[in-house]
């Protein structure tokens, strides 16, 4: 009997002694600084600043390097918080984070995952500033125009010379039938016709000649033509005109010491078209045109 009245009072013991022990350790863990809740009220500012002014708040000491905090400001915080969460707050956005020391002091240091977060961020960036972007033609946006003025197809905004030129359908607007015609649209070129049209006279920029071999170029489809009397002839079915000013014998050889104008007619696809005009006016006039287009060799020769 006695045995059992002692092993039932050595139990009894332990028993008051887990309970004592519950209200000494949730005392504790109230004690513990980071979990105790109160009002801040810490503007944004540099982050220096805002740490002086939490452990101010807090009474919690903040250890930290000053190259961390350098140059860093923090979004601060307002409203009622945990010590931990109102920290996490002027932390956010920054980069760092902490840890807890024994005493309870807080000690600031960098955050690796955020540094390799940034770090594969840059790589990225770089990725997608190598990648050439796609040049995608917008909604209201004139489609570029392609000349072979320098003996190459380029944009015209691209070429280094002086130059205008006139697609097919601004000619075709426009309602230019010659070289007289076209000549009204384009700067510094004039064309002069003595009596008829085979003594056709072209100058640009002022350059010119009446005698002997011309001053300008002129060519059809990369053929050059020197004769007076083959200038002023009617232009039809025609892709585009390109009159390019200032001396070009680099290029084009002698006789284009005023520019060049060179005419390009439409050329024949893999498949059969074909246009036609007529144009009634006074007097009887009558105006008939047709231009048929068709591949030699339907897919080889076209």
């Amino acid at each position: 009997m006695k045995g059992r009245k002692a092993k039932t009072g050595f139990l009894a013991g332990i028993l008051l002694l887990l309970l004592a022990a519950v209200p000494a350790m949730a005392e504790q863990k109230e004690a513990n600084p980071m979990n105790v809740s109160q009002t801040f009220n810490i503007e944004s500012g540099s982050l220096k600043e805002t740490l002086n002014k939490y452990s101010e708040v807090t009474g919690i000491k903040t250890v930290y390097l000053n190259k961390l905090v350098a140059g860093k400001k923090s979004k601060g915080t307002q409203g009622t918080y945990s010590s931990e969460a109102a920290l996490k707050k002027i932390l956010e956005g920054i980069g760092l984070t902490y840890t807890v020391t024994k005493q309870g002091a807080v000690v600031l240091k960098e955050n690796k995952k955020n540094k390799i977060m940034v770090a594969q961020k840059e790589v990225a960036q770089k990725e997608v500033k190598t990648t050439p972007e796609k040049k995608t033609p917008k909604e209201h946006e004139l489609e570029p125009m392609t000349v072979t003025a320098e003996k190459r197809e380029e944009n015209i905004q691209e070429v280094p010379v002086s130059i205008t030129a006139l697609s097919g359908v601004q000619i075709e607007d426009s309602g230019i039938t010659s070289i007289k015609d076209f000549s009204l649209q384009i700067p510094s070129l004039h064309i002069v016709t003595w009596g008829t049209r085979r003594n056709s006279h072209i100058y640009m920029r002022g350059i010119g000649a009446t005698l002997n071999d011309p001053a300008v170029g002129f060519y059809v489809d990369d053929v050059n033509y020197l004769n007076w009397g083959t200038f002023d002839t009617e232009l039809f079915d025609i892709e585009r005109i390109e009159v390019l000013r200032g001396p070009q014998g680099t290029l084009y050889g002698r006789n284009t010491l005023g520019g060049v104008i060179n005419i390009i007619t439409k050329k024949p696809k893999n498949y059969t078209e074909g246009t036609a005009y007529m144009t009634f006016g006074d007097y009887d006039r009558q105006d008939y045109r047709m231009a048929l287009r068709s591949p030699v060799i339907k897919d080889k020769l076209f």
